[in-house]
C-alpha cells in the first residue's frame, strides 16, 4: 500500500519509521544538526518549494531518506487510516509524531 506524500510522491506504508511536525521538530537544535547534516549526505528529499510542514522518514532496508512534505502530518496520518495493519498507536497529543512500521 502506497501513501501519497505530496506532489507526485508516493512512498510504501511498510517503509514508513515516522512522520513528523516539522514545527515540533525544528524546536531542537540537536534535531536542525541532523537534518543538515542528512542533507549534506543526500539523505533529504524536498518534495516541493511549498512551505514544509511534515517531515516523513522511510527506510527501504537499503536507504533511510527523509521527505520534506508539505502536507501536514495529520492529513497524511488521515490518509494512511484507511490501510489495514498500519500502527498508529505513536501519535502524540499534537499529532506530531506517528509510527507507520505494518504489523504484517
Amino acid at each position: 500500500m502506497m501513501l501519497h506524500i505530496g506532489k507526485d510522491t508516493v512512498v510504501p506504508l511498510d517503509e514508513i519509521i515516522a512522520i513528523i511536525n516539522i514545527n515540533s521538530y525544528q524546536k531542537s537544535e540537536a534535531n536542525k544538526e541532523f537534518l543538515k547534516i542528512a542533507g549534506e549526505e543526500d539523505f533529504v528529499v524536498r518534495i516541493s518549494e511549498d512551505p514544509p510542514k511534515s517531515l516523513v522518514i522511510t527506510d527501504t532496508g537499503e536507504k533511510t531518506l527523509i521527505y520534506i512534505s508539505p502536507i501536514s502530518t495529520s492529513t497524511l496520518i488521515k490518509r494512511s487510516n484507511y490501510k489495514e495493519g498500519v500502527n498508529t498507536s505513536f501519535i502524540d497529543e499534537q499529532g506530531g509524531l506517528f509510527s507507520a512500521k505494518s504489523s504484517k
